[in-house]
């Protein structure tokens, strides 16, 4: 599996350009469980040797109101979640490959991507 990659702006780009043919890129969706110790996907693709790139998005229905016009997500869960997600980005940025038993040399292609918006 291979990404395309651009080069400069967005609006001045013609034609993607592709980085690598043979290096494999696998994509890890946080969604709920944001441990990084015990994380089978996360362990599988490093026994790959696939560029990781992990994701999380805030999904803003999760922001919303109920049908009775409550909050879904209160003040001191968001805060949870806030840095939850800020610590997933932390321990990925100091994952030490020894954890993982293996080696992850340049496999941790990417900082944590934090979207928001609808995850599907």
């Amino acid at each position: 599996m291979a990404f395309w990659r651009f080069r400069g702006s967005w609006q001045n780009q013609t034609e993607p350009t592709l980085a690598t043919v043979n290096q494999k890129s696998i994509l890890i969706w946080y969604r709920n469980d944001l441990r990084i110790h015990d994380h089978e996907p996360l362990y599988k693709a490093v026994q790959e040797k696939a560029e990781i790139i992990p994701l999380y998005c805030f999904d803003d229905r999760e922001f919303g109101t109920t049908s009775f016009g409550f909050p879904k997500t209160g003040a001191f869960r968001a805060q949870f979640l806030l840095e939850s997600v800020a610590d997933l980005r932390n321990s990925l940025r100091s994952l030490n490959p020894a954890d993982l038993g293996k080696s992850l040399g340049s496999n941790l292609g990417s900082n944590l991507v934090v979207r928001r918006g609808l995850p599907e």
